[in-house]
């Protein structure tokens, strides 16, 4: 009988030559699961994926030219991205997609690509979501899975591979897989179980959608605006 595997709280360090993905679930409304994915590519494979879209070659990324990138993450996204509801396959509906270059210059510097989606699960129910994250990307970094439980929705187990015999309720989960999978059979699915109020009454505030977007979009910008500030900082001085 197995038990279940410590839970990680470092997240992955940003690699100028890596591209991490990183998922993080938002219980926040009842009846409703958002989940945000984010690719993360670093200095080097950012040039590399910069100059691919950059088809009428002037060395800059236009408003279509950086449409298309958002597409190509859709297209790896759902081919790679296995999820399960309640053990049944899914395929969680998009909300959005958001581009961020912090520059449109085809250069070595970083970029992100955030993609929000949303899956129902009917409120006054306990649900077990499980992640597998097999998205295929070059230069394939860290994966990380965060749970964000800040609304009414009670996180109540959160665990790696097969259910253990007993799972203690969780304090802001956190899976971190470094590096790209051993073999096929490394086992890196994440289980969630939850139960959502079908009453609203509780004295917490239920994030909305757009406080999520705007929250992780925030951040991952100051993020790419930082690193690219700093790769030039270090040429001018170079």
């Amino acid at each position: 009988m197995s038990s279940a595997p410590a839970i990680s709280l470092a997240h992955p360090e940003w690699s100028p030559l890596r591209v991490n993905r990183y998922s993080k679930v938002v219980l926040s409304e009842p009846g409703k699961v958002t989940l945000v994915y984010t690719l993360l590519y670093g200095d080097g494979p950012g040039l590399a994926v910069r100059k691919s879209a950059d088809l009428d070659a002037n060395a800059h990324i236009d408003a279509r030219e950086r449409a298309a990138l958002g597409a190509l993450a859709q297209t790896a996204v759902r081919s790679g991205l296995r999820l399960t509801l309640d053990g049944t396959p899914i395929a969680p509906a998009l909300d959005g997609v958001d581009v961020g270059l912090a520059g449109d210059e085809v250069a070595p510097d970083p970029l992100s690509i955030d993609l929000r989606y949303h899956i129902d699960a009917p409120a006054g129910v306990v649900h077990e979501l499980v992640i597998d994250d097999r998205v295929e990307v070059q230069n394939e970094g860290d994966t990380e899975i965060t749970v964000d439980a800040t609304g009414p929705t009670e996180l109540r187990a959160a665990f790696r591979g097969n259910a253990p015999a007993k799972v203690e309720p969780p304090r802001d989960p956190l899976f971190n897989f470094r590096g790209p999978r051993f073999s096929a059979l490394e086992d890196r699915r994440v289980s969630l179980r939850f139960f959502a109020p079908t009453s609203n009454t509780t004295t917490r505030r239920a994030f909305s959608r757009r406080d999520v977007v705007s929250v992780v979009a925030g951040l991952v910008a100051a993020l790419l605006t930082a690193l690219v500030l700093r790769r030039r900082r270090q040429a001018r001085k170079g």
